[in-house]
């Protein structure tokens, strides 16, 4: 089970047979501190020194006084040897230090301590057991059925090939963006970075952004029994770019030539000051690598950027951010059109222009095809990380379109939204939320998957199942796993305690 101290051997059980065990375990630590608690009387009446009295240098005889407090020590010690429990003995220990003490009787300093000895065992095994049994519980999930590991063999190129790919992982990515949804960005401040300033050429009429993020997954994150030093870590920055703006081919439109290439893969269209009806919300990702000779699968560092198709849309409310920034409808427009709406979205709005650099490392190898060619990892752990040695950010995009804007609502075919809302920077945090949550279900993803007509990535040629294929466990509040050394201890000192 991966846990913050490493990997730790652990016993998977149903949440109500867990919280049987659970509740029997501070009964069964209570049998062990009886246990111990007899011992140590035991040991304590044994070695004591009770003295045996002196005698007077005139007469030999024994001294009356001395004689006295060597009764009332051993009165002590054998009404603490008979108290069944520390509880009892704690009790009757301090009866008989207050008799000791009112009465001026010896003793006081044996019942004095034997109190505190008696005390401690009880509320110290009381404690004991509350934060022992606390402890055997290491979190909510099991190691995954190996039946249930799924991955179609979809060949890298040919007809459909991407709409294959888009279909049978598109489940996992509208997850993690609804997950986005829900994810406290400040549980999260050590493995998720997110920060934005404005440039200082920025002005009123052209917000100037930058952001930076970084987050960072490790083997215990993605739920790995072994290898939990594994390490996955992405940053990046994103900045405005107005320049790659033109003039369209038609006046309506306005084309976006990303890094000034005018070629098609990297050009883009949206709507111009003088169209005059209501555009369709939109957003579109470019990677600057186009052909095979620009683009190394094996590189760390990608360059790509995100195209809101903002211009035009309606709003109910004024905006200025850089992508929802809103001017008043056009008065020679179709009112009807508008629907009632004072503002839409001005034309020329920016493009993202973004850089990402990730590292998978383990035992200092980086690089998904080092790491197979290391043999440090088994494929069946590095297959499921395969997909992500490209911005999963981007990817969001592809997979998610206008859904993965948080100002999209579905109403009016996205011909409407509240840019009053609206923010570049939140719309990023959303997707560097979601790659983040998405990367980290890595594994237990292809668990969920649906079967296909296909065969199977995860088994080799025989039908058997790849190394390392099933070393990941699956998060659910059905089971507990529970720390096979903590549940074995107990049971094994109380017998030996009772033995002796």
């Amino acid at each position: 089970m991966p846990t913050e101290q490493g990997s730790i051997p652990a016993v998977a059980l149903t949440a109500r047979h867990a919280n049987l065990v659970l509740a029997a375990y501070p009964l069964l630590i209570q049998f062990l501190l009886l246990a111990v608690w007899k011992l140590l009387s035991s040991l304590i009446l044994a070695i004591y020194p009770l003295g045996k009295g002196t005698k007077t240098a005139r007469s030999g005889q024994t001294d009356t006084e001395d004689l006295k407090g060597w009764l009332a020590r051993y009165v002590v010690i054998i009404a603490f040897w008979n108290s069944v429990e520390p509880m009892h003995a704690s009790g009757t220990m301090l009866w008989y230090f207050k008799k000791t003490v009112f009465a001026k009787l010896p003793g006081r300093l044996l019942s004095g301590s034997l109190f505190v000895i008696s005390s401690v065992m009880a509320f110290g095994g009381i404690a004991f057991g509350i934060l022992y049994t606390s402890r055997i519980s290491v979190g909510n999930a099991a190691p995954v059925a190996p039946s249930v590991l799924y991955l179609p063999k979809i060949p890298t190129i040919g007809n459909g090939v991407e709409l294959q790919h888009f279909s049978f992982h598109r489940p996992s990515f509208l997850r993690a963006i609804g997950s986005a949804e829900a994810f406290d960005l400040n549980s999260k401040a050590t493995s998720i970075y997110i920060q934005d300033r404005f440039l200082p050429t920025t002005n009123n009429t052209h917000p100037q952004v930058e952001i930076k993020y970084r987050y960072s997954i490790t083997g215990r994150d993605f739920g790995l029994q072994n290898h939990l030093s594994l390490s996955f870590q992405v940053s990046g920055q994103c900045t405005t770019e107005y320049s790659w703006l033109r003039s369209g081919p038609l006046i309506t439109l306005d084309a976006y030539y990303m890094w000034n290439k005018t070629d098609t893969a990297h050009t883009a269209f949206a709507p111009s000051s003088k169209y005059t009806q209501p555009g369709l919300l939109g957003i579109q990702t470019v990677r600057y690598e186009s052909t095979p000779e620009e683009y190394d699968v094996e590189s760390s560092n990608h360059t790509f950027g995100f195209i809101v198709r903002s211009a035009g849309v309606g709003s109910y409310t004024p905006s200025t951010d850089a992508w929802y920034y809103t001017e008043p409808v056009p008065p020679n427009s179709t009112p009807e059109l508008w629907l009632g709406a004072s503002q839409r979205v001005k034309s020329g709005r920016p493009v993202l222009s973004c850089w990402e650099n990730l590292n998978l490392c383990y035992n200092g190898v980086c690089g998904f095809k080092n790491l197979t060619n290391s043999k440090n990892l088994p494929n069946g752990t590095l297959l499921p990380l395969a997909d992500k040695i490209s911005p999963v950010v981007s990817r969001i995009v592809l997979q998610a379109g206008v859904s993965s804007l948080r100002v999209y609502s579905g109403s009016n075919s996205g011909q409407f939204i509240d840019a009053g809302s609206g923010s570049m920077k939140a719309d990023l945090q959303r997707l560097v939320l979601a790659a983040y949550l998405l990367t980290k279900e890595s594994y237990r993803n292809i668990a969920l998957n649906d079967r296909l007509d296909k065969d199977n990535a995860f088994e080799d040629g025989n039908s058997k199942l790849l190394p390392g294929a099933a070393d990941f466990v699956m998060r659910t509040t059905d089971v507990t796993a529970l720390r096979i050394d903590m549940l074995i201890i107990p049971p094994c000192l109380l017998c030996g305690f009772w033995i002796i």
